[in-house]
């Protein structure tokens, strides 16, 4: 897809209906225009099907949501908690998610009995860090990438999405891997 830069005269606000992904919460955005819209069209190939937008959150407070994602103490194991209250927009739960190849590769010793493998992708992470102990990403409280220092107020919530596989798009009739990892 070639890189398309936004233009700022699109500012239409734009709030689409309340999506049953995110306990039917509204929020508003704005939309970044046709080009763009285009553009995803044709690089996901969906034809006819449907028109895509690309939705920006980009400045909260000229936008209305009904999504905010408050800590909680039991979120970890034995951690100081980082008390965080957040505005969230069109993502899951957190703006980043990282991850560590060394707990995917742990897992895999173990899913190989079930004829299951899989890749960081099940997770869809924002980053991929490698050279720590598997899990060590449940306990960690900041993550810095070079002048960047992200503050991590959840560990990865195991959820069903994990199931799906990222080529096929089809999910794991196992229900792998989050059945092994809820055991």
């Amino acid at each position: 897809m070639p890189f398309l830069s936004s233009k700022e005269s699109s500012k239409e606000i734009l709030s689409p209906p309340p999506s049953s992904l995110f306990s039917n919460a509204r929020t508003e955005g704005f939309d970044c225009g046709d080009e763009i819209g285009k553009a995803f069209d044709e690089f996901l190939e969906v034809g006819d099907k449907r028109a895509l937008r690309l939705i920006w959150y980009g400045e909260p407070e000229k936008l209305y949501t009904e999504r905010d994602e408050k800590t909680k103490s039991e979120f970890w194991l034995n951690n100081d908690v980082p008390m965080l209250q957040e505005n969230i927009a069109f993502h899951d739960l957190a703006s980043f998610m990282a991850f560590s190849s060394e707990s995917v590769n742990d897992l895999n010793k173990h899913l190989k009995k079930e004829g299951v493998c899989i890749d960081s992708r099940n997770f869809r992470p924002t980053l991929v860090i490698s050279g720590l102990p598997p899990y060590d990403e449940d306990s960690w409280l900041r993550v810095k990438a070079g002048d960047a220092e992200f503050i991590c107020y959840k560990p990865c919530t195991r959820c069903v999405l994990t199931t799906v596989n990222p080529d096929s798009g089809e999910k794991s009739p196992k229900m792998e891997p989050i059945k092994m990892l809820r055991n």
